[in-house]
């Protein structure tokens, strides 16, 4: 058995002698700005998180109201969109568990 510690969320954890590649389960970080990661919304979706579907249509996803983009919004402070933890709109972008692929050198 060999310990490796991980470049993204620098957890350890321990793999089998011979194994060339892991992928590590960041999501036990206690970190949530390492432990997600943002995915823009296209649409439907399946992935090793479940599946889901875009409620709003993907032309006008992240718009909230009528006067976004005009001269009132742009002045207007409160209407600045909600934030994820690492920077993304979170109208447009969902999260998930990250997993993080490791190349083991020898």
């Amino acid at each position: 058995m060999s310990m490796h510690k991980c470049p993204r969320c620098l957890k350890y954890f321990v793999v089998g002698f011979g194994v060339t590649n892991v992928e590590h389960d960041c999501s036990v970080s206690s970190n949530t700005t390492l432990s997600q990661e943002d995915i823009p919304l296209l649409g439907s979706w399946v992935d090793y998180t479940g599946s889901g579907t875009n409620s709003s249509t993907i032309s006008a996803t992240g718009i909230d109201n009528k006067s976004q983009f005009s001269d009132s919004w742009i002045v207007d402070k409160e209407k600045m969109p909600i934030v994820t933890d690492r920077g993304a709109n979170a109208m447009t972008h969902r999260q998930r568990a990250h997993c993080e692929f490791i190349e083991l050198s020898d």
